[in-house]
């Protein structure tokens, strides 16, 4: 962030390294191809022979700053300041410098650079971008609407304060912003790929996706919008496009995020192998932050894969150790697969420990107690589950088997015939765990 801020601050040629550039232009250039020990290094001997040299420390300051150096860096800014006080762009750069507890410093380091320039459109959507990223959403619209005032032909104001009434919440009036930008600059990648996201927030399906595809077709390689199309053609239910964009953004962006979206849609494919295998490739690159514990271990169980299923829930633990989920899921993932029924029931006693009324815990009980044929137990769990979400289809099916198996028919089959009511695949959910009444 900082190298771009200091482009945006720094008014260079972009002339290749040569003899015929000064000391100093030799030194931005260092900067701009981000050689920067090598730029302090000609910096130092430029302030050895000019220790006066304003623009010298300026230039250093973005040096020392790319280093994660700000301590140095703000010693140059205010020496800098001290030799040429009259230069906007220094106090802005300082600004950008400052910490989180040092927001009325920045203010007014920001005020600064607008009273040198307070008609300058490019210095005020500099700063209201410095104040959005500092979530000080009020101040940035300030300064974006004045950049309007000042140019009202000017799109990139319009599409920066519509990001920041989109961080603000106000949807609505973001769109406003983006349609003008879009109007004034039609090959605005940025605008449509900002409206769009608003357009999804809002609900406007049909909307976002237009939004979608116009960036695409103007930079068909943006892996990003390809993963957000991606999404919102699932929200569609439009399933095999959304897998067609997430493989597209795969082959340009194989990240985590990525893995865990083809993943789902997989999952809701029944494509349970495929959903496991990205699964596990997420997981490999990023794993205390891939997809959802209790989907990771879903779609392993479905596939097959105890130890899959088993790695999973231990990454959500290891993650969270005091969250009940982690152990629930560990506890249902050996129960659908009927393995190490006792560790099942020691992962559910341990997360009903920590959240005594987790409806999913009890259910996760409820399932092992039916593994190991304890149908009492395993009824007595899930009317407690039930108690507490009593539209828990699973816990109502599995009851209604449990209630079958111990001589209830009538009760079991008015169990099982509300759980089908909810979801009408559920017996040939559970039958896949071989459950069946």
């Amino acid at each position: 962030m900082l190298r771009i801020f200091f482009a945006l601050c720094l008014s260079a040629t972009t002339a290749a390294l040569s003899d015929d550039l000064s000391p100093l232009e030799k030194a931005k250039a260092e900067e701009r191809t981000h050689n920067y020990d090598q730029s302090i290094q000609d910096l130092d001997k430029i302030l050895q022979s000019d220790p006066n040299n304003a623009d010298a420390y300026f230039v250093r300051a973005a040096g020392y700053a790319n280093l994660k150096k700000r301590d140095l860096a703000l010693t140059d800014l205010n020496t800098a300041i001290r030799l040429k006080p009259d230069d906007a762009d220094y106090y802005f750069f300082r600004g950008m410098l400052r910490g989180p507890a040092e927001l009325d410093k920045a203010v007014e380091d920001f005020d600064a650079a607008i009273k040198l320039k307070p008609d300058d459109v490019e210095m005020r959507k500099k700063v209201g971008m410095a104040y959005m990223r500092r979530k000080q959403f009020s101040r940035a619209d300030e300064n974006f609407a004045a950049a309007i005032k000042q140019n009202p032909k000017d799109a990139e104001a319009y599409r920066d304060r519509g990001q920041n009434l989109h961080l603000l919440g106000e949807d609505d009036k973001a769109v406003e912003q983006w349609d003008i930008a879009i109007k004034l600059k039609p090959d605005d990648v940025d605008a449509y790929t900002l409206r769009g996201m608003s357009n999804v927030r809002l609900r406007r399906l049909d909307a976002a996706r237009n939004d979608f595809d116009e960036v695409l077709r103007l930079k068909p390689d943006e892996a990003d919008v390809l993963s957000a199309r991606a999404s919102l053609r699932g929200l569609m239910q439009d399933y095999k496009g959304a897998l067609s964009d997430f493989d597209k953004a795969i082959l340009l962006q194989p990240d985590a995020g990525n893995y865990c979206g083809r993943a789902l849609t997989n999952y809701v494919l029944k494509n349970y192998a495929a959903a496991a295998d990205d699964y596990d490739k997420g997981f490999a690159l990023k794993p205390d932050d891939t997809c959802l514990p209790k989907f990771g271990v879903d779609a392993q169980v479905r596939a097959g894969r105890y130890d899959g299923a088993i790695a999973a829930a231990d990454a959500a633990i290891k993650t969270s150790p005091n969250d009940v989920r982690g152990y629930s899921t560990r506890c249902w993932a050996r129960a659908a697969m009927n393995r190490d029924l006792d560790l099942a029931l020691a992962d559910c006693n341990h997360g009903i420990n920590i959240k005594n009324d987790d409806p999913a815990a009890l259910n996760s009980r409820g399932f092992a107690y039916f593994r190991k044929g304890d149908y009492p137990a395993s009824i007595a769990d899930l009317n407690s589950a039930l108690t507490l979400m009593p539209k828990l289809e699973t816990a109502l099916y599995v009851r209604g088997v449990a209630k079958r198996k111990s001589g209830d028919n009538a009760g079991g089959d008015a169990d099982i015939a509300a759980a089908k009511a909810i979801d009408p695949k559920i017996a040939e959910t559970y039958a896949a765990y071989g459950v069946a009444p």
